[in-house]
């Protein structure tokens, strides 16, 4: 008798560096410059506000997952529990989501490589880039975990790096002629705490109100891979 079910090969470490990795990406290492830019240190009480949202949504999510163990996306959940439509829109949504921000991150590659190679023109480490990747998803689901597991890793102990080297900077003036630059950045500017707001002192309502509105959906932006978990349950070896 054919067996129809998905073949199961992503363990418990895949998945969470899946989700850890897919969470890091170019919203954090290129996005951020802007971000921080465009709302100054206040982005950072938006973070923590958005982190709060995603630990429930993730808590319930979990607790789905585990319940009723699922081979296809979040947007299943809408379907049974909710309503079809908002399964069909969920899903079609997520979709959209995900061509945009995958087309954003080839370009951000080919961004990136010109910091090396001024004249390398950027369809290249994008063409490569989408190989590579549509090679890794062409294996067993096993060497894709693998994949993701190593990729990910590396984006980890870049994050780690890039925070002892900031405080090393911050405390002790490392990389700055040694004149720390200390904490006073975070409250320095008032208005919006950002530069790129001072035009708008003249109506600091108008300007509070653009800097919350900034502040709410960059964050949520970068955040929005949390539920990549959900995506693979059918394949994980336990699936609880």
């Amino acid at each position: 008798m054919k067996n129809n079910e998905l073949k199961r090969g992503l363990e418990a470490r895949h998945i969470q560096m899946i989700a850890l990795g897919g969470t890091i990406g170019v919203g954090l290492f290129m996005g951020s410059a802007s971000t921080i830019n465009w709302t100054g240190p206040s982005v950072m009480l938006a973070y923590a506000i958005v982190g709060v949202f995603i630990f429930f949504i993730m808590r319930a999510m979990g607790e789905m997952q585990y319940v009723e163990p699922s081979t296809g996306s979040f947007a299943t959940f809408g379907h049974k529990y909710i309503h079809p439509l908002a399964g069909y829109v969920t899903a079609w949504s997520n979709w959209f989501q995900w061509v945009i921000v995958g087309m954003a991150e080839i370009i951000a590659v080919g961004t990136y490589m010109k910091y090396w190679f001024p004249d390398l023109p950027a369809w290249i480490p994008g063409l490569v880039a989408i190989v590579i990747l549509g090679a890794a998803n062409l294996f067993s689901v096993k060497s894709f975990g693998e994949f993701e597991f190593w990729f990910a890793m590396i984006k980890i102990v870049t994050i780690v790096l890039m925070i002892v080297a900031g405080l090393g900077l911050i405390l002790f003036g490392i990389g700055n002629g040694g004149h720390a630059i200390g904490f006073s950045n975070l409250w320095h500017t008032v208005v919006c705490h950002s530069n790129q707001s001072n035009q708008f002192q003249k109506n600091q309502g108008e300007c509070l109100a653009a800097s919350s509105v900034q502040n709410a959906f960059r964050p949520g932006d970068k955040l929005c891979d949390h539920c990549l978990f959900a995506y693979g349950t059918g394949r994980y070896v336990d699936e609880r």
